[in-house]
């Protein structure tokens, strides 16, 4: 098993900043802390859950039950204003800066990436993924023809489906491959400037949500996890990396003699890297890049 380093999910980002925050607001409000003595610790220890609306790419975040209101179990409104204050305050110069922070009536803390957040994520983790180990024994994982329409319609098994996806994304992404920026503008801090992902059409949408989908479940390994992996772990990924195949899919019928742009071509490299790690590094397969 080969994770992506947890600071390059989107997830793993996103919830640094937030803990030493979360760990602030709780003493300025007068509540235990969940991080004694550290305030300012950055560890990723706050869980963050994605977003269920299958239009949107954001995290949900809420608070300890142990801060809840002993009666209706809601979390107290000081508490996750004092969240939404602190966060707006972070630096511009950060994907964090540019995540929009919104408190939800249930007390939940809402937290939505920009397009230039997720121009500035997908940058960083083009540049910075290291590369997948080589693929070792086979992993043994059922994951039904049935329940892979895509894979069905075009005779291919759902792992031959995403080894094929990753083929055609790695030989696209290489065939534009100058167009793809090479390092962040260096009159600006923020590695996203000049470079957005403000995607208008549902099945862009779609695809940089399965994206981030697959990355985040590949950076997150459960405490005390055995080795080998259980199956229903590896199906669990393996089911990330079949939704992003069908974006994908959609993606590329759309894209038929059009011309790639430099957030596309990272589009590509994100995919290939993404699909190359559950490939090679969960799946033991191979992850190739020519027929």
């Amino acid at each position: 098993m080969a994770e992506i380093p947890s600071a390059l999910s989107l997830q793993g980002r996103l919830a640094q900043v937030l803990s030493p925050i979360v760990a602030r607001a709780l003493v300025d409000c007068g509540y235990p802390s969940p991080l004694p003595h550290a305030a300012d610790r950055a560890d990723p220890l706050t869980t963050l859950r994605f977003s269920r609306d299958p239009q949107d790419i954001a995290y949900l975040y809420r608070p300890s039950t142990d801060h809840s209101s002993p009666r209706s179990g809601r979390i107290p409104a000081d508490l996750t204003a004092a969240l939404v204050a602190q966060w707006t305050q972070l630096s511009r110069a950060d994907i964090s800066g540019h995540t929009t922070a919104q408190a939800l009536p249930s007390g939940q803390l809402l937290l939505r990436p920009t397009a230039t957040a997720l121009g500035a994520w997908l940058w960083g983790f083009t540049q910075a993924c290291p590369p997948p180990p080589n693929p070792t024994a086979a992993a043994v994982i059922s994951f039904p023809q049935k329940q892979a329409p895509l894979a069905e319609a075009l005779h291919l098994s759902p792992l031959a489906l995403l080894q094929y996806t990753h083929m055609r994304c790695h030989q696209l992404a290489h065939r534009s491959v100058d167009l793809s920026p090479k390092s962040p503008p260096s009159t600006d801090p923020d590695p996203a400037c000049g470079l957005t992902l403000a995607l208008s059409q549902p099945t862009e949408q779609r695809l940089l949500r399965s994206l981030v989908a697959l990355v985040d479940h590949l950076a997150t390994n459960s405490p005390g996890m055995p080795t080998p992996i259980p199956p229903p772990a590896l199906r669990q990924r393996f089911l990330k990396g079949y939704q992003l195949c069908e974006a994908v899919d959609l993606w590329l019928r759309e894209m038929v003699g059009q011309s790639g742009d430099p957030a596309t071509v990272l589009l590509l490299q994100g995919i290939s890297l993404g699909l190359a790690h559950l490939l090679q590094g969960w799946l033991q397969s191979a992850a190739p890049t020519q027929l």
